[in-house]
């Protein structure tokens, strides 16, 4: 998301890539150490104006308190889930030596509630080498943890993209390819 003259921008779509906020150092972290949180909650800094043409344009909120976050899941160990995933790195296809990927690996039978998965609803997902998980409602918790690597995904209800006279071009060919 960009934030620009009290307009949010949300890129839904090409030329997404993820980008560092903070990096973890891979090279001086135990594997075995690391640990997963996840916490959730209901945003607060974006509404949909309705007005947009080309683009949909939404505006930020007046500035509000920000909801406290829920802890779903705590502290939980993901070196066997790691050590999956550098099976498969080790032989992997050419074609993950370029660009982005995300790879997945599930934690054992780790499940999130589905109730979070909704319109107007925030989750972010924090890896660190700290047996303990973080409190974010404390405006210390980085402090607290020190090195992170996060994960935030805000969602949000979208029309239906077959039937939008804005559907950029390049999109159309993977709609018409799925009747």
């Amino acid at each position: 998301s960009l934030e620009q003259q009290q307009l949010v921008w949300h890129n839904r779509g090409l030329c997404s890539v993820p980008l560092g906020n903070t990096w973890l150092p891979w090279g001086v972290v135990p594997m075995p150490s690391l640990r997963l949180s996840a916490f959730s909650r209901e945003m607060t800094v974006a509404v949909d104006d309705g007005e947009g043409e080309d683009v949909v344009e939404v505006k930020a909120a007046p500035q509000q308190e920000e909801l406290p976050w829920e802890t779903l899941r705590e502290s939980l160990p993901v070196g066997g889930s790691l050590s999956s995933m550098w099976k498969v790195l080790a032989d992997a296809p050419p074609e993950l030596s370029d660009g982005y990927h995300f790879m997945m690996a599930r934690l054992g039978d780790v499940t999130v509630p589905t109730s979070i998965i909704r319109p107007g609803r925030q989750l972010r997902l924090l890896l660190t080498d700290n047996l303990l998980s973080p409190d974010l409602n404390d405006p210390n918790w980085q402090l607290e943890v020190g090195a992170y690597g996060g994960c935030d995904v805000s969602m949000y209800a979208v029309p239906p993209g077959r039937q939008s006279e804005y559907m950029p071009e390049v999109y159309k060919n993977l709609y018409e390819a799925a009747e």
